[in-house]
């Protein structure tokens, strides 16, 4: 730092002193007796710093630390109001349950929030759990009802359905409801299936036995089968806790069919109807299978199989004759075994003509007295397999 020295030069002669008498002869300006004191200007340089590069001498200002003015503090969020959707439970048992019964339950809840509830949607994860709700919109406080309709499936057993409501609470957006039963049947029946011999000069059947569970008394209003050809006695004004009825089958019109089911109304309060499933036993059967499947095959190359013919209703019958419609198929041996007959085939598969690698036949089989069973054949033939080039 330079300081620099400036002020007036007084010149002074001898020691003598100022008096009051007024300024000398020969000055042009009055010298006043009071002296100036002298002022000091500061002036403020850069320090020259010295760095040294190969011969040269440069200066190097030091380097200034710059303060940030510090970041004005962000002001406080006060929260918004807030919708809230409570439901005072969110499972609903119905326990023991009658099956296809429709069963009714509610869900309570309340908007415990400061802001308007608003529930967009409710869904199902079934058609079988429908719920209903009056409204969409509740104000705090406010509280509402979910009424959900459940009806119980067609077979015994637990179940477990569930209902999600979609608001705007921010928290809970979507809140799942869960509803439970366990399907009992309130009457049962004995046998659980019924087997209908058609083919037969005694065509008995078995007594169906109906039962209530709970002891309560009801009444058969409907008996009706599909296909038509099963129908029984009964007296719809007759109530009781049991019931038992024969069913009486038309063999005609029983003929061509497989199988079916017997459906029973009744007016029992939680057991309105029944299904009985039953099947057509015919007085044969093939086994292993009334179908032969040859795969792979080649043709001329021959395949063999055994066929046992049996009767369901433990008859003695005689096989008089079998017969190849396409002539694949060669009985080789028909020999009797008690009441049921082994018939040895040998299968001659053709050659191929065509580019088909399937070929049908079907073995006609003459029982006497009795209608033709009939055993169809199918012969896949083996892929060739493409050149590689």
């Amino acid at each position: 730092m330079i300081m620099v020295l400036t002020g007036a030069l007084f010149l002074q002669t001898g020691c003598q002193e100022s008096t009051t008498e007024g300024p000398k002869v020969g000055t042009s300006k009055a010298i006043q007796e009071k002296p100036v004191t002298p002022t000091v200007e500061v002036v403020e340089r850069a320090p020259v710093i010295p760095q040294n590069k190969g011969t040269e001498t440069k200066t190097v200002a030091p380097s200034v630390n710059v303060v940030k003015p510090k970041p004005k503090p962000r002001p406080v969020r006060v929260d918004k109001k807030k919708a809230k959707i409570e439901f005072e439970k969110k499972v609903h048992n119905f326990g023991e349950i009658a099956p296809r019964t429709s069963n009714k339950c509610e869900f309570e809840f309340k908007n415990t929030g400061d802001a308007l509830l608003k529930i967009s949607r409710i869904k199902s994860s079934c058609g079988c759990t429908v719920p209903t709700l009056k409204k969409k919109d509740y104000a705090p406080g406010e509280s509402g009802v979910i009424k959900v309709t459940y009806r119980g499936k067609s077979t015994v057993g637990t179940d477990q359905r569930y209902i999600f409501v979609y608001s705007n609470d921010k928290e809970k957006p979507s809140v799942k409801l869960t509803v439970k039963a366990r399907t009992v049947k309130k009457v049962t029946f004995k046998p659980g299936s019924l087997k209908f011999f058609i083919d037969t000069k005694d065509s008995n059947t078995t007594p169906i036995t109906f039962t209530s569970v709970d002891d309560k008394p009801f009444a058969i209003t409907n008996f009706k089968s599909s296909p038509a050809g099963v129908t029984a006695v009964y007296d719809p004004s007759v109530k009781a806790a049991s019931h038992v009825i024969k069913p009486i089958i038309d063999v005609e019109k029983l003929k061509r069919s497989i199988s079916g089911s017997i459906t029973v109304n009744l007016d029992h309060p939680q057991c309105r109807n029944l299904k009985i499933p039953f099947k057509i036993v015919p007085k044969f059967k093939l086994t292993p299978s009334s179908s032969l499947i040859i795969r792979n095959a080649e043709p001329l190359k021959i395949v063999n199989r055994v066929i046992w013919i049996i009767s369901n209703y433990g008859e003695d019958f005689e096989v008089e004759s079998a017969s190849s419609k396409e002539g694949l198929i060669k009985v080789l041996n028909r020999k009797k075994v008690g009441k049921r007959y082994k018939l040895e085939l040998e299968i001659t598969p053709p050659e191929l003509d065509s580019a088909s690698r399937l070929v049908t036949d079907a073995l006609s089989i003459k029982i006497k007295d009795e209608k033709e069973l009939n055993v169809t054949c199918r012969v896949f033939y083996k892929r060739k397999r493409s050149r590689s080039r």
